[in-house]
């Protein structure tokens, strides 16, 4: 199951979009974040996972992949603020 949401992160006082895409497969449950510096990942992992609970998702015990795209190379560990909404692909 692939699912897509647009969020944004917060540099300084501008918003940038980032393009949030998750997929939850088959397999011994487990988080994988890609898309960002490894220093990020870490600070991403947890508010991915408190967005997606605090928005209503169910987070299903497997293997989730985490893909962040953020709109510009420059940020690098803001955090995300807000998943509004999931679109399935």
């Amino acid at each position: 199951m692939l699912a897509s949401v647009h969020s944004a992160s917060v540099l300084g006082v501008d918003a940038h979009p980032v393009l949030v895409e998750v997929d939850v497969a088959r397999g011994l449950p487990a988080w994988s974040i890609v898309g960002l510096a490894s220093n990020a990942v870490k600070e991403a992992r947890e508010r991915v996972s408190s967005a997606l609970v605090n928005s209503g998702f169910e987070v299903p015990a497997r293997r989730t992949t985490v893909l962040l795209s953020p709109d510009s190379c420059t940020i690098q560990s803001q955090p995300f603020k807000r998943i509004r909404g999931a679109t399935p692909e």
